[in-house]
């Protein structure tokens, strides 16, 4: 959440600037995909006024994320390796109409011990300069606040564009073998709609009769 405080801080404004947001209205969406690249696109309803009994008053969009692999690697190298590890990085990006997010992920496998390269004396994925990292993860997450124009109201829907793309590198040593399995990365995006309510015509003509009549009855 590392844009938590921006984000409040803008909404405390935004509030401020015009009127207190009295409601909103979420909606959060799944998106996948393998890498690199990838990409996909998630879907959202616009929004509602309901007649006009409702008023929006800004748009939350938070995106956050997972990237991951399972990974084992060779040291190549002639010297043993006492640092040897394996990074993964990328980035995954999100646009929404007017309003858009990036991921930025880094994550680090643990760091092992390994001899020296056997020159194929063992087979692959065995032997002293071999190491199984697992399955390594990074996660991140982002948010971006909209203003109410019109592209967010009305019938029908606005769909948002994900993509991503990572890469890896070696660590303790320039020579090594990397091999990655189920490289991807995955996540969820929420739009969130803040709004007040209002009365409709009718009602509000009913709220002034009422007053109206409560007025008459005290002055009698």
């Amino acid at each position: 959440m590392k844009n938590l405080f921006a984000v409040a801080t803008v909404l405390a404004v935004a509030a401020g600037a015009s009127a207190s947001f009295s409601q909103m209205e979420m909606q959060t969406q799944g998106w996948a995909f393998p890498l690199s690249p990838g990409a996909t696109t998630v879907s959202f309803d616009k929004f509602d006024t309901q007649g006009g009994t409702r008023v929006l008053k800004g748009v939350l969009l938070e995106i956050a994320g997972d990237m991951e692999a399972s990974i084992t690697a060779e040291n190549n190298s002639v010297v043993p390796v006492n640092n040897f590890g394996v990074s993964i990085t990328g980035i995954v990006d999100i646009d929404v109409g007017p309003l858009s997010g990036g991921l930025g992920i880094v994550a680090n496998s643990p760091i092992v011990a390994v001899g020296a390269t056997d020159n194929g004396g063992t087979p692959n994925n065995s032997g002293p300069d071999f190491a199984d990292f697992g399955t390594v993860t990074g996660s991140d997450s982002d948010s971006a606040f909209g203003l109410p124009i019109p592209f967010w109201i009305g019938p029908g829907t606005v769909i948002g564009n994900v993509a991503g793309s990572g890469g890896f590198a070696a660590q303790g040593t320039a020579d090594a073998t990397i091999n990655f399995d189920n490289f991807g990365a995955k996540g969820t995006a929420k739009l969130t709609y803040f709004y007040d309510v209002i009365p409709s015509p009718a009602t509000a003509s009913i709220i002034g009769l009422s007053g109206l009549v409560s007025l008459r009855r005290r002055r009698s």
